[in-house]
């Protein structure tokens, strides 16, 4: 682990900082359908997980559904998923940080990259936007929540500031 990262833990500087280090230091893994992925297993990783699904609806007039998991710690994530079966979008929150590495996927490596770039100061917040790829972050004691979403994959009409 880089002195840097270790420098921005110890700080307490920004949540998704503490996230991403957490991630690498060892917190178990967990198994969504990642952001941009295919929704075909979201039931298999429930029980991978030991997460319950507490809700299961279809929203804006059937464009997408909503799958909201409640973790063993309590944080509650939920992944929004296209009728074309891929997660436009996800977002936690509870008491714990979240493993953003299995929830954005592919799109981690994005996220890391461009915090590491912008050099960040946000007091336990952050905000991202990489092409298509917008990731807000918050995070304080035992209060984490935040979102990631794709703007090329939001079915018409969707606005990701609106869902919960």
């Amino acid at each position: 682990m880089s002195n840097k990262l270790v420098s921005i833990v110890s700080c307490n500087i920004v949540a998704i900082s503490l996230v991403s280090v957490s991630i690498l230091i060892g917190l178990p893994e967990c198994a969504f359908a990642s952001l941009g992925g295919n929704a075909s297993t979201i039931d298999t990783d429930n029980s991978v997980l030991q997460a319950r699904i507490k809700v299961k609806t279809t929203q804006l007039n059937g464009q997408y559904s909503s799958h909201e998991h409640e973790l063993p710690n309590g944080t509650a994530v939920r992944q929004y998923v296209s009728n074309s079966n891929v997660v436009f979008a996800v977002t936690w929150s509870g008491p714990a940080p979240v493993n953003l590495k299995q929830l954005l996927g592919q799109h981690f490596k994005t996220m890391t990259t461009s915090y590491e770039r912008s050099n960040m100061q946000g007091l336990h917040s952050s905000h991202i936007k990489e092409g298509a790829l917008v990731i807000d972050s918050y995070g304080i004691g035992k209060s984490f929540y935040g979102r990631a979403y794709l703007t090329d994959a939001l079915p018409i009409g969707v606005d990701p500031i609106s869902l919960p």
